[in-house]
């Protein structure tokens, strides 16, 4: 994991528009973070033991998903933080 100067959560957002957006402020998001999805039958999931490893389709520090509230909004790397894991955002998704 590569290390990130500073955690996510101590960058002020740069709106610009602080007046228009401040009644949005205080509602909460779900942000999710995928690392891969993989299927499994009931009998493979079965097998599952601790120590076990979940193949994925994904490659070794392949970029992760960041999704909020359920829509992908871009691309991160995972990142170690402070002894934590986070991710850094590589890529805004931008629709066509």
């Amino acid at each position: 994991m590569a290390q990130a100067p500073t955690p996510a959560h101590a960058v002020e957002p740069d709106t610009g528009q602080t007046d228009e957006f401040a009644p949005f402020f205080n509602v909460p998001l779900t942000i999710r973070v995928e690392v891969g999805r993989r299927s499994l039958k009931v009998r493979d999931l079965l097998r599952l033991r601790s120590e076990s490893i979940l193949a994925l389709p994904k490659s070794a520090g392949e970029n992760v998903e960041i999704l909020v509230n359920g829509t992908l909004i871009g691309y991160g790397e995972v990142v170690e933080m402070e002894g934590k894991a986070g991710v850094r955002i590589t890529d805004l998704y931008e629709p066509d």
